[in-house]
């Protein structure tokens, strides 16, 4: 959730109707959307709310990578040059904030982990995968195959059995949050830490 003065200010000249801006900069207008009558509704602000998107765990990645462009422009450091020091550092606070909010939407296991956070819902791995040996036993055959892999052919046709299993799982995260059912998503969400890493690991060894 959004947090600082800056973000205070900006509240208190929407919410009572204040003619004169608090701010100086460009940067009020976006703070007038998480805006409304009572300051209480504008603090339940989250990432779907900051990129206008409903919350879901499927986006709009179109709609989503516009508005954090948008977003980019909206609170570049020169535009606040004029500001004070202490608005500048809070503006960075914001820019930093807009990152990690588009970074978390844009990641199917980040995204899920953030609606599950927003729900109160305990996502904490641990103990679940440890119980797992039919997972840890994938995991492990998987990465013996990328060390045993003798041609950047093979690397590049694990890298397609791994991204099936990406695809496969983040759908289990969508049919979970639709059919309400926490406890796939959860599981989904174990499968796909390992599996990124997989990804990565296949990617420190195949040649661009």
């Amino acid at each position: 959730k959004m947090k600082g003065g800056i973000f205070k200010r900006a509240i208190a000249s929407c919410c009572q109707h204040v003619a004169t801006p608090v701010l100086s900069s460009s940067g009020l207008g976006i703070f007038r959307a998480f805006c409304s009558t009572s300051i209480a509704r504008a603090r339940r602000a989250n990432y779907f709310d900051m990129f206008g998107l409903s919350m879901e765990y499927s986006v709009d990645e179109k709609k989503l990578e516009q508005k954090f462009k948008a977003l980019q422009r909206e609170f570049h450091p020169d535009n606040f040059h004029n500001s004070d020091e202490k608005d500048k550092i809070e503006i960075e606070d914001v820019s930093a904030e807009i990152n990690i909010a588009y970074t978390t939407l844009r990641d199917a296991r980040l995204r899920a982990i953030y609606l599950l956070e927003l729900r109160d819902i305990d996502v904490d791995s641990e103990g679940r995968t440890d119980n797992n040996a039919a997972l840890l036993m994938e995991v492990m055959e998987a990465r013996e195959a990328i060390e045993e892999a003798g041609s950047q052919e093979e690397l590049k046709q694990l890298r397609q059995a791994n991204r099936s299993r990406i695809e496969e799982w983040t759908a289990q995260i969508e049919t979970g949050f639709k059919e309400g059912n926490m406890e796939i998503v959860r599981q989904a969400i174990d499968h796909l830490q390992y599996y990124n890493k997989i990804e990565e690991e296949i990617a420190e060894r195949i040649e661009i």
